[in-house]
């Protein structure tokens, strides 16, 4: 088994950085819900937590959530589409489902 060298957070995007209350503002509003990338505006307050988190533990970010089958399964790509949504984090990996079907299973076979 191998080290990591670094603190990793395996984030979802549906429903955690992408919240329904966001949209809700953004809908009662009149406001546009999607960003330039043509996906769903990341919710500000959301995004502020996660970087909290990651200026104070430096740790890096692997996607497993279903919208990295939007950008191919490409962490570069994933990454610029969180930094539009001003997300400070490096992007390092995405997962790539799992025999099981499940989130933690995505994550143990990527670790």
């Amino acid at each position: 088994m191998h080290t990591i060298p670094f603190l990793i957070i395996f984030l979802d995007i549906d429903e955690v950085l992408q919240t329904p209350r966001y949209r809700g503002v953004l809908s009662r509003h009149k406001l546009k819900t999607l960003d330039e990338s043509g996906r769903p505006k990341l919710d500000p307050e959301a995004v502020a937590n996660l970087n909290w988190i990651i200026k104070r533990t430096d740790a890096k970010i692997v996607v497993v959530a279903s919208e990295r089958k939007h950008f191919d399964y490409d962490p570069v790509r994933m990454g610029e589409r969180l930094r539009i949504g001003g997300v400070v984090g490096e992007v390092v990996g995405v997962t790539h489902g799992s025999a099981t079907g499940h989130r933690g299973g995505e994550v143990e076979e990527y670790l």
